[in-house]
């Protein structure tokens, strides 16, 4: 396997910005690959498709004390898409977006296939734009406090959402 390990030695965390102008994600994680990172932003990442800040493809994603902000994909999972392991502990995910106001899919993170392994704990998402999701349809209730979705029909009632452990990874 493939292994790159982020970590931050100050006590103030790094930012890995895209910049939004950029026209891809931040970090592809590929079935062979391994990514850690503490004390991280990932910030403006722009996918046409699936993960703005992060798309595991199959790879293994472990986020702790980190921050995915401001990230863009055209259809789903503005912050992550997972399709492989992702493990987040500590992590903030706020301000995403997907661009696609037809879609369901949501800004925050999305787990992509029944076979993915993901949990949450001690994390909060935030403030994502879930455009898409009719907060009048009982269906969507879920997934947008799931999300932590904000948008413009929204009350504000899932501006700041905490996340329950889920339990061990499937």
């Amino acid at each position: 396997k493939s292994n790159i390990t982020v970590t931050v030695s100050s006590t103030l965390p790094i930012v890995i910005d895209a910049g939004l102008d950029f026209s891809d994600r931040v970090f592809h994680v590929l079935s062979d690959g391994v990514l850690t990172m503490d004390r991280v932003t990932v910030r403006g990442g722009n996918a046409k498709v699936s993960g703005g800040g992060i798309f595991v493809d199959g790879g293994e994603l472990y986020l702790t004390n980190s921050t995915l902000y401001d990230n863009h994909a055209g259809t789903s999972g503005g912050a992550i898409y997972n399709s492989g392991t992702a493990v987040l502990n500590y992590v903030t995910v706020k301000e995403n977006s997907v661009g696609d106001e037809t879609s369901l899919d949501l800004a925050g993170v999305v787990n992509g296939a029944s076979s993915t392994s993901f949990k949450l704990t001690n994390s909060y998402l935030d403030n994502n734009n879930c455009s898409g999701i009719d907060p009048a349809d009982a269906s969507h209730i879920i997934a947008r406090f799931a999300a932590g979705c904000q948008g413009d029909d929204d009350p504000g009632i899932a501006d700041l959402i905490p996340v329950p452990d889920t339990g061990e990874p499937a």
